[in-house]
């Protein structure tokens, strides 16, 4: 039963209660990099990871940290995780480091992981603050993946372009899923990228409205 619970708090989150359409928080290094299902996805799973490593550390610590240093100290925990990830990739996988530039070092300071450790890691213990971290990590990718695909199927015609960035030596060029003359290349753009995350949120918001009933008017 409390796996069935914890599958049904993931899949709320990912879309009734999506922390990016919800909040409007972390989206300059989640957006910036989203053309692309493999830089998109990659710093989503990134971004997770510092949730995961933020998220239980800090409720181990929330009975031992005065109030008064709490931000300070949550923001050195997140930038530890993210330096951590960050020369990972480096060292591991020097193109992606190289695609993801700057927004991967920026993720130290996303205000998402900063809100969720203010309103859970430091209120919950840290089983429930790992559960709360999952949730909103899988609610993240799973955005993260449909705005990277319809961005990059869109402007470049493509799925799972580059996907040499992560898998060294394939030289893979992706799927072709669109003709040659059909690309929409604004959705390349980051202003592609606002106006499908816009259009995201006007769905999102019709179809809460439309199971909440029309409102009543006086």
């Amino acid at each position: 039963m409390a796996e069935s619970g914890f599958g049904r708090d993931c899949c709320g989150v990912a879309w009734q209660g999506n922390p990016v359409l919800l909040r409007l928080l972390g989206l300059c290094p989640l957006l910036a990099v989203s053309d692309r299902v493999v830089t998109g996805l990659a710093i989503a799973i990134l971004f997770a990871l510092t949730m995961l490593w933020t998220q239980p550390l800090i409720a181990m610590l929330r009975d031992v940290v005065p109030v008064a240093v709490r931000l300070p100290c949550q923001a050195v925990i997140a930038a530890c995780g993210v330096t951590v990830l960050h020369a990972a990739v480096q060292a591991a996988l020097p193109p992606l480091a190289a695609a993801l530039g700057v927004y991967l070092p920026v993720l130290a300071g996303c205000c998402l992981i900063l809100v969720r450790a203010e309103e859970s890691a430091w209120r919950r213990p840290v089983i429930s603050a790992v559960r709360d971290a999952v949730a909103h990590a899988v609610g993240v990718i799973a955005f993260m993946a449909a705005l990277s695909a319809v961005r990059e199927a869109l402007g470049h015609g493509t799925l799972l372009r580059d996907l040499e960035l992560i898998v060294p030596g394939t030289g893979w060029s992706g799927f072709q899923v669109l003709p040659r003359g059909w690309r929409l290349p604004i959705a390349s753009l980051p202003a592609g990228a606002l106006l499908l995350f816009g259009a995201v949120l006007a769905v999102r918001n019709l179809i809460a409205a439309g199971r909440d009933g029309p409102a009543v008017r006086a």
